[in-house]
């Protein structure tokens, strides 16, 4: 009995001993060979073709609550939902926006484009689309016919000399039949983080 008990207090030491940690302060006390892979490994996992800046990058934000009305008549000019001033550099672009389509008087078959476009004061503007075909007939027959999308867009954006303007916008492409009809767009979001470099 008395050599289980001590066999039994010998291996919870051992246990207890086994985990204890060490806490690393320094690079110096890493193995080489585990540094180097620790190092490859954080390395391959950027993105291919962005050189980030690091902790601190500086990033850029803009939102819109909406909403904010947009024409149905198929042809009329892009509305603008949201727009933000970037400082010359490069920059990875991404922006969201939902779209609400309303149609009072009967179903229509409507296509809406929306754009996320980056403006340069000086060079030529960077642009991602998203286009998206609806049927406004979603409700009931005492209800107005409505129709709901969020749209997303990504871009790259390389500007290292001129300031510019990135911007959400908003058009119809399409609706037939035309009636009496509420186009909005709401919840518009644009973010831009600073990169190194684009290849």
């Amino acid at each position: 009995m008395v050599v289980a008990t001590a066999a039994l207090f010998f291996s919870l030491g051992g246990v207890s001993l086994a985990a204890t940690g060490y806490l690393i302060t320094s690079p110096s006390q890493i193995a080489p060979n585990v540094l180097k892979t620790i190092q490859r490994s954080t390395h391959s996992a950027r993105p291919r073709g962005v050189e980030a800046l690091g902790a601190g990058a500086p990033g850029f934000v803009a939102t819109a609550a909406g909403p904010v009305a947009f024409s149905e008549i198929p042809g009329s000019a892009a509305t603008t939902i949201v727009t933000r001033a970037l400082p010359a550099g490069d920059y990875i672009v991404s922006g969201d926006v939902s779209v609400g389509l309303v149609d009072d008087a009967s179903p229509s078959n409507v296509t809406v484009q929306c754009q996320l476009v980056d403006t340069p004061v000086s060079g030529v503007a960077v642009t991602d689309t998203d286009t998206w075909s609806a049927l406004t007939d979603v409700s009931g027959p005492a209800l107005p016919d409505s129709a709901n999308n969020s749209l997303s867009f990504d871009e790259a954006v390389s500007s290292p000399s001129s300031p510019s303007s990135v911007s959400i916008s908003c058009q119809t492409l399409a609706d037939a039949p035309v009636g009496a009809e509420s186009f909005t767009m709401t919840h518009a979001v644009v973010t831009a983080v600073q990169t190194a470099s684009i290849n």
